[in-house]
């Protein structure tokens, strides 16, 4: 990984993290907060294995190739927050009430564990 990649990695995992500790974190990754402190450090030379890298890849709301594409390529990383806005903005006019009702059913229960 060159170090404008490790940069961009670096950055996306903060952004993921948002404001949950590195602990709160890795149990979501199932990794240690070790490797995630590690990740989030441009200068370290902990890269991520592949299954990793796709799990941040997921959790951006990306394909693994789509993640590494952003990765190598200059200019910033998009918000994660922004791409699934835009996600839910076109696919909101196909979705049934029932598919509605099920994403704010999720939301409602990710509000009530924060």
């Amino acid at each position: 990984m060159k170090p404008s990649e490790r940069k961009k990695f670096a950055e996306a995992v903060r952004q993921l993290r948002g404001n949950r500790s590195t602990r709160e974190f890795a149990k979501i990754l199932g990794l240690s907060h070790a490797i995630i402190r590690a990740w989030e450090n441009p200068e370290s030379s902990v890269y991520p294995e592949k299954k990793n890298m796709e799990k941040i890849a997921i959790l951006r709301g990306e394909t693994i190739s789509e993640f590494v594409s952003h990765l190598e390529n200059p200019g910033d990383l998009p918000d994660p927050f922004e791409r699934l806005l835009e996600q839910v903005q076109n696919q909101a006019p196909i979705l049934s009430p029932s598919q509605i009702s099920k994403i704010l059913r999720i939301l409602a229960d990710y509000l009530d564990f924060l």
